[in-house]
């Protein structure tokens, strides 16, 4: 597995992955959890993150991103998640 260079948010960041306390976006009292968990290590063969399945671009928008492109990321995750999983390549928190 090849992986692209790391975000860093598991250290000092180059950008926020996370957004706000906790990683929660309020958006008129409704919260939407960002599903990082501070791993940040992208496949080379997808582009995709092997902890949250979400791009480096989609990283970088989720702190600044309206609720329904937010959403549409969300949407997307679980799909990315089952092929990684099946890649034998997903990372998940340690609890």
């Amino acid at each position: 597995m090849r992986l692209l260079s790391s975000c860093g948010c598991g250290d000092r960041p180059r950008y926020d992955c996370r957004s706000g306390a906790e990683g929660w976006r309020t958006y008129h009292g409704t919260q939407m959890k960002s599903p990082c968990i501070s791993i940040c290590r992208f496949d080379g063969r997808t582009g995709w993150c092997v902890a949250c399945a979400r791009t480096l671009p989609e990283c970088r928008e989720w702190k600044k991103a309206p609720r329904p492109r937010l959403l549409a990321i969300s949407k997307a995750l679980p799909a990315r998640l089952a092929k990684l999983d099946a890649r034998g390549i997903r990372v998940v928190e340690d609890v």
